[in-house]
């Protein structure tokens, strides 16, 4: 499982795949980054 994070607001993610947007702000997909 991959941990995702909004380069906008900072909001965290569990999932195997990218969000389309950002549960918290709604950003578009290309803000948020995949946390190593």
């Amino acid at each position: 499982m991959a941990v995702w994070k909004c380069s906008v607001c900072g909001a965290t993610k569990e999932g195997r795949c990218r969000p389309a947007k950002c549960p918290e702000c709604g950003a578009p997909k290309d803000k948020i980054e995949k946390q190593a």
